[in-house]
């Protein structure tokens, strides 16, 4: 919340963050407003952001500076059909293939990483696994790559467009 582009973003939007229900209520009419006023779109993916994970798979939420969790996200998309879940699982979490599946019985059109800012490094072997079962359930996979601004970015090498040779190979 102290970071100059958050702040300058929520002042712009009329966003209170220490109300962060209302601040959410509030976003998600406007772009319901937004929906209902397009001509040319009628539906709109919603992104959650999964957290850092150590190395026992637990949720770090010192290094997590950023989280919105996918039981927020299913909340957010039932309330109104134009939303779609696009769901976050960092693969580093304990349960990453059985939140996957969670989230695909639930309804999730797709998977979004943001690996530098969640700290996974996507090419690691370990996370293979994960990858096929995301092609199993047909879930799409959103990676942002690059250097990352918006968020705080734990190591921006993880954006490396490179590291997503194996989910690629995976299917």
């Amino acid at each position: 919340r102290g970071r100059p582009l958050v702040r300058y973003l929520a002042w712009q939007n009329g966003y209170d963050l220490d109300d962060a229900e209302g601040t959410n209520r509030k976003y998600l009419a406007r772009l319901s407003d937004e929906l209902s006023r397009s001509r040319q779109v009628q539906q709109a993916v919603l992104l959650a952001l999964d957290g850092v994970y150590d190395t026992q798979g637990e949720l770090d939420e010192g290094l997590t500076d950023f989280l919105v969790s996918n039981d927020c996200l299913f909340e957010a998309v039932a309330a109104d059909p134009r939303f779609l879940a696009g769901v976050s699982v960092n693969p580093a979490r304990r349960d990453a293939i059985e939140e996957l599946e969670r989230c695909a019985e639930k309804g999730a059109v797709l998977l979004k990483a943001l690996a530098n800012v969640q700290c996974f490094d996507p090419a690691e072997r370990r996370f293979a696994p994960f990858y096929r079962k995301m092609a199993e359930l047909g879930l799409p996979f959103l990676s942002h790559v690059g250097r990352e601004y918006s968020l705080h970015a734990k190591d921006q090498s993880f954006g490396d467009p490179e590291r997503l040779r194996l989910a690629l190979d995976e299917g």
